[in-house]
């Protein structure tokens, strides 16, 4: 069979989500389109905040060669179902790739995705001038320049994160990003589970060691007086993606 990476992406993402369901609350998953929003939302019919985004095109791709069942609701919307032979297309699927590859795809695929792009666009934009400069001829005499970047990135980050949750962070400096992360956090507490805010509240701490890291690079390591290497712009621009990858997929 063949079909488009956008196509697996977007079945992989289905069966994920039918997998992390107990059997006993599986179900279909709601199609949702917005006028000016070229990706549908796909919403689980029974389970609370379960969803993702993807080209509604693609799901019905799927369904037509039989990986996904397509039918309509009561009220005329579409709804999918994952059926076996998308579970058996998928494990043939992820069984096929190394799995290194996979944990590497699923993070820049995850950044690179243009729901991704339409929250955090600021933010991935000033990270891939990072990563760019990073595998550059002269990425040598750029490095704090790549501290500067992954800098700006983690605040447009937390900013347009507090956008799309809702949550206004306006009485809290920019540069302040780990204040506003907890902000948005708290605001979104009883919505998360007793799992989930453990690893958060670990997440932000991360989070604002890694922000200590970035400005020493930004700055050039003077205070230290360490000279900066290649290795000190791989591991900004490395850990700045994981941040945001994890935060991400877990508040938005």
């Amino acid at each position: 069979m063949i079909l488009e990476d956008e196509q697996k992406r977007l079945l992989a993402q289905f069966v994920e989500a039918h997998r992390s369901v107990p059997p006993e609350a599986r179900g279909d998953f709601f199609a949702s389109e917005t006028m000016g929003d070229p990706q549908a939302s796909f919403v689980h019919s029974r389970v609370q905040r379960l969803g993702f985004k993807g080209s509604r095109a693609d799901a019905e791709v799927l369904a037509d060669v039989g990986l996904l069942r397509m039918s309509l609701g009561s009220r005329g919307t579409s709804k999918f179902y994952v059926l076996p032979a998308g579970i058996a297309f998928y494990e043939d699927m992820m069984s096929a790739t190394p799995p290194l590859q996979l944990v590497e795809t699923d993070m820049t695929g995850h950044l690179g995705d243009p729901s991704f792009k339409k929250v955090h666009g600021a933010a991935y934009d000033k990270w891939d001038q990072a990563a760019r400069l990073l595998r550059s001829a002269d990425s040598g005499a750029q490095l704090t320049t790549i501290g500067h970047l992954c800098r700006e990135a983690q605040q447009a980050f937390a900013e347009s994160l507090a956008a799309h949750a809702k949550v206004d962070v306006s009485n809290i400096e920019p540069a302040k990003t780990v204040a506003r992360l907890r902000a948005v956090i708290g605001a979104k507490r009883a919505a998360l589970g007793n799992t989930e805010m453990p690893l958060l509240e670990a997440m932000v701490v991360y989070w604002g060691t890694l922000a200590d890291l970035v400005q020493r690079q930004e700055h050039g390591a003077q205070r230290e007086g360490d000279p900066l290497v290649w290795e000190d712009g791989r591991r900004v621009v490395f850990q700045t993606c994981v941040v945001m990858y994890e935060l991400d997929r877990a508040l938005r």
